[in-house]
């Protein structure tokens, strides 16, 4: 990813809790078909297309179920206006956060958003509020189901801009690297990795991705929560295929610059060793860059973070792709 500068501590640069209030405004009837509609299900749409236009949330329902049972309206005319419906809500629990609610006072309000359609508004915010309460494993699966969201065309025909996707990526990653237990990645519908593990998010090119491979203190071998994620690196290069891929290896900042250097090196090895001995002749040429305390990653909203946390994440090995097989 770009456009942040790393530094010890340091907020990334770019996006801010506030480029989800624009790409909320932008959300609602964003590449949901109208004119193709037969004469009996526009007149259903009608009504609901200006509920939604004036962000009324209950006329909105209300003119939805009408959508639901008009028989001229297709599956994808009942799909689509699902999806911003489900925006709506997302919209209505933002506009209530900017006057000072929090968002997990509104979960509820965007967990119904969700039984009209999963967009991919709603479920970063979701992702949000877990977030503020600190329960990041929950943060980690709505962030990650909001970027498959928005990797679909179908689902998210209107694409997000550049700087909310990196936000929804960075997040994504910083939740996930502080769950408690192993939680799988997402597949698309064909089954190829997504979330944190696709190769690209509607053209943004995934290159690095931090994992949370977990180690005994001090070593260089697995804890039991760090053997399931090689684990699922593992098949996800099995399905990815790269011909070649670096593994960064990184510490937190306690110790001394030559131990840590030395500890992440041994480190990323006994990544390396599992997954040659894991993929055997599947395996692509992986090589090792061991960066030691010296590279810490960067963070969205450092403020919310205890040191303890900040040195957890850090404690991280990146899987970076070089080249496609």
């Amino acid at each position: 990813m770009k456009g942040c500068e790393r530094a010890r501590g340091a907020a990334c640069g770019a996006p801010t809790r506030r480029l989800l209030v624009g790409a909320a405004l932008a959300a609602v009837l964003a590449g949901v078909p109208f004119e193709d509609a037969r004469a009996g299900c526009r007149e259903a749409l009608k009504p609901l297309r200006e509920a939604l236009s004036a962000r009324d949330l209950e006329g909105a329902r209300r003119h939805y179920e009408a959508v639901l049972g008009a028989f001229d309206c297709t599956v994808e005319h009942r799909a689509g206006y699902g999806l911003s419906v489900s925006s709506l809500h997302a919209q209505v629990a933002q506009e209530r956060r900017e006057g000072g609610a929090s968002l997990a006072s509104q979960r509820a309000l965007l967990e119904r958003g969700l039984t009209y359609g999963k967009h991919w508004l709603t479920l970063a915010l979701l992702g949000e509020a877990a977030h503020e309460e600190k329960e990041y494993a929950r943060a980690a699966a709505w962030y990650q189901e909001a970027l498959v969201a928005v990797n679909s065309k179908e689902d998210t025909p209107r694409r997000p801009p550049d700087a909310v996707i990196d936000r929804l990526l960075r997040l994504a990653w910083q939740s996930r690297m502080l769950g408690g237990g192993f939680a799988a990645s997402p597949t698309d519908r064909a089954g190829e990795p997504d979330g944190l593990f696709a190769e690209s998010i509607r053209g943004i090119k995934v290159e690095g991705v931090p994992i949370p491979i977990t180690f005994e203190t001090g070593k260089a071998e697995f804890d039991a929560k760090g053997r399931l994620y090689a684990e699922e690196m593992a098949r996800v290069l099995r399905r990815q295929r790269p011909a070649r891929i670096v593994l960064s290896a990184h510490t937190d900042e306690r110790g001394g610059d030559a131990y840590n250097l030395e500890l992440s090196k041994r480190r990323g090895k006994a990544v390396r060793d599992f997954l040659v001995k894991e993929l055997k002749e599947a395996a692509p040429v992986i090589e090792v860059d061991a960066r030691g305390e010296g590279d810490p990653l960067e963070l969205v909203d450092p403020e919310h973070y205890g040191q303890e946390e900040v040195w957890q994440m850090n404690r991280r090995v990146e899987l970076v792709r070089t080249e496609a097989r």
